[in-house]
């Protein structure tokens, strides 16, 4: 594991450099993601689950039609045990640029460390589709998510999935500061379904993946809350219409220096529990 690490590490730094003082052919980012996750904390026979902070470096090769490669560690600082818990490498495709479409279509895999402060899941693979129609004044916006994995248990080990689709409209208000400074407001307005099988990093489900309540908004539970791990499905895999959500997200570029916060209201509409979450994230990244 850590000698592919390494090497990619290595690989992507050499190579990105190389493109940029040779043909300008590829693009190398360095970036630090915040935001929250869901940790565990076990006192004796208690156990608490509560949002901690999650800190994501990141180094991202791309060339110049948004084709690229990206590798994070994740650190999260609350629960049971601070420290990485996971590895995220991402491969494909992220335009931004063209005149009527942004388009991301990637995959990405999991390389859980067993950290005991995060919720386990078998969901390891995610192929994510994200698409906005940039002409008309509000612009439309579909996000499909598609997360796979093994479930193991003493018995067996089974595939196992989960599906996100969300759909909604968002506009663009722009300001130019300076000459070489901008900033961007996107409101956005969403409805989001899914299978919500598993406890998850999905980007398509953040709902989810960072929201301490993430037990209630789950359709395989036991009568304590926990997620059940069986051979036997409690409930179909089925696909529902789970909540809706506000978002509000800026934009500060200045040089090659991007700042982007967000964040997000969640409006469940389960019938265990239908209180409002809130979560946000904070994104720094420089491009070389």
């Amino acid at each position: 594991m850590k000698p592919i690490i390494t090497l990619f590490l290595f690989t992507g730094i050499f190579f990105s450099c190389y493109a940029q003082d040779s043909t300008k052919a590829f693009h190398f980012s360095v970036g630090t993601g915040f935001t929250s996750v869901p940790t565990v904390t076990i006192h004796g026979t208690d156990t608490s689950y509560n949002n901690s902070l999650s800190i994501a470096p990141e180094i991202d090769v791309r060339n110049g039609n948004g084709l690229g490669i990206s590798y994070s560690p994740r650190f999260v600082t609350g629960g049971t045990t601070s420290g990485i818990y996971v590895h995220e490498i991402t491969a494909g495709l992220e335009s931004y640029n063209k005149e009527l479409f942004d388009v991301v279509a990637d995959y990405s895999h999991y390389f859980f460390t067993n950290n005991k402060s995060i919720p386990s899941t078998p969901i390891t693979n995610e192929l994510y589709f994200s698409s906005t129609y940039k002409k008309p004044w509000i612009m439309p916006t579909l996000t499909l998510g598609y997360g796979f994995g093994t479930l193991k248990t003493a018995q067996r080990s089974s595939t196992v999935n989960d599906v996100n689709l969300s759909a909604g409209i968002s506009h663009i208000f722009q300001n130019e500061l300076s000459d070489d400074a901008s900033l961007s407001i996107i409101p956005a307005l969403k409805l989001n379904a899914g299978t919500n099988e598993y406890f998850s990093l999905l980007r398509s489900s953040k709902y989810i993946s960072a929201n301490k309540n993430y037990r209630k908004l789950m359709k395989r539970k036991k009568g304590n809350g926990n997620i059940v791990v069986t051979n036997t499905p409690v409930t179909k895999n089925s696909f529902s219409l789970n909540n809706a959500e506000a978002e509000l997200q800026a934009s500060f570029d200045k040089g090659s220096f991007n700042l982007r916060p967000g964040v997000n209201m969640i409006f469940p509409f389960s019938k265990v529990d239908n209180s409002v979450s809130f979560l946000w994230q904070v994104d720094l990244r420089y491009y070389f």
